[in-house]
């Protein structure tokens, strides 16, 4: 969702709520072109899918893993880890890989869209791809900058609320695009 208005396509990023003074403050990103906020349209549920796919990804990896050492010895009874992965050297790799993947893994979803990632520098870009990640993904989303705007009262956080209270707001002509 975003408005377009004196030439411009706006996001909302936030909305904060002073309570004290009975207002409103939504701030929203200015894209830098039509085609910046096209090229997110066109991604934007890819890489949040891949993100999700990540994070399910991570989550069953170190299940199998935390099945495997139960199976050798309950996990909340290892007193030292070190010493445990030590002893069990396939179970440490497995470890060290997941913790690798994980940190790798995190970045991505952490940065995809905010930040230019080169996927060429991954390590593990082979399953990031299985993943669903797309070589369109590696360069940011460009805004302008951000710009605030004001509101005489409580709005509630819901999106379509505050784009209405924005649209009120606005003197120009806003379209929804």
């Amino acid at each position: 969702m975003a408005i377009f208005f004196d030439n411009n396509y706006y996001k909302i990023i936030k909305s904060t709520s002073n309570f004290v003074e009975n207002s409103t403050d939504i701030e929203m990103g200015v894209y830098a072109s039509a085609e910046t906020r096209q090229r997110e349209k066109e991604i934007y549920n890819k890489v949040k899918n891949f993100a999700g796919n990540v994070n399910t990804f991570l989550v069953n990896n170190i299940s199998s893993i935390i099945d495997e050492t139960n199976a050798i010895q309950p996990i909340d009874t290892i007193e030292d880890r070190d010493e445990f992965l030590s002893n069990h050297p396939t179970i440490k790799e497995k470890v060290e890989l997941h913790e690798s993947m994980q940190e790798e893994g995190l970045y991505l979803i952490d940065k995809l869209l905010k930040e230019d990632i080169d996927f060429t520098k991954l390590k593990y870009k082979e399953k990031w791809v299985e993943l669903g990640l797309e070589d369109s993904f590696s360069k940011k989303i460009d805004y302008m900058g951000n710009m605030i705007i004001g509101i005489e009262e409580i709005k509630s956080n819901d999106l379509s609320t505050l784009y209405q209270a924005v649209k009120d707001k606005i003197v120009s002509e806003v379209e929804d695009c």
